[in-house]
């Protein structure tokens, strides 16, 4: 080992020489660049469109559908039951006035409701597998969730006011009365949702948070 240190030692460096770079056929220098084919503003423009499409696509339009076809109901029709967790109704069977239920499901009404946590909370949330008519005729059918509500918070020493809407929809559902006119439910498409929008005085403008996918109906 020792012996392999002196040589080392007494050896002269040799000379370090940089290799030759030869340029790239492939690489061209551009006289002129190209021009964007959009200006900042188009695209501030078209971003802005996305962002205010995708909130397009949130739960009222479904909430508001059923509520449209279930639009009565009377003592016998539909049963509501418990199981401990959730009240729900499940039947088949036809209002006084005209409403048909089939299936089963359950609708949670917010209104103004004090959570305990610090925010009232407004808005609406159901699940069910059903077809509801209602006594114009026009059917709600669904098989999942929907989820539209909005909570607020007046602010507190630790927390400044704000408000924050989550809309979620999990499921297939479909509508052929007047009220869902002009909204998704018109479009063919069956959204896979899960947005949220967080709104505070301070900044002016809101923090938005938001995920979707949208896939095509069969």
């Amino acid at each position: 080992m020792f012996f392999v240190w002196m040589i080392a030692c007494e050896t002269e460096p040799t000379e370090v020489t940089e290799p030759e770079v030869i340029p790239s056929p492939y690489i061209v220098e551009e006289d002129d660049p190209p021009v964007p084919a959009l200006t900042n503003q188009q695209v501030g423009d078209a971003i802005g469109e996305a962002v205010n499409r995708l909130f397009e696509f949130n739960a009222a339009p479904v909430v508001r559908a059923y509520k449209a076809a279930a639009d009565s109901t009377d003592a016998v029709c539909p049963d509501y039951y418990n199981d401990g967790s959730n009240t729900y109704w499940y039947d088949y069977c036809w209002t006084e006035s005209g409403t048909y239920y089939a299936g089963y499901g359950f609708l949670y009404e917010y209104n103004n409701l004090d959570g305990g946590d610090g925010y009232i909370y407004n808005g609406d949330y159901f699940y069910l597998v059903a077809d509801v008519t209602n006594a114009a005729g026009h059917t709600f059918s669904g098989s999942g969730a929907a989820y539209d509500v909005t909570k607020t918070h007046e602010g507190s020493d630790t927390s400044s006011p704000h408000t924050v809407s989550t809309s979620i929809i999990q499921g297939v559902f479909a509508y052929d009365g007047p009220e869902i006119a002009g909204t998704w439910m018109t479009e063919g498409v069956t959204p896979d949702l899960s947005s949220l929008c967080m709104m505070c005085p301070r900044p002016p403008r809101p923090t938005i948070l938001a995920s979707t996918s949208l896939s095509r109906a069969a």
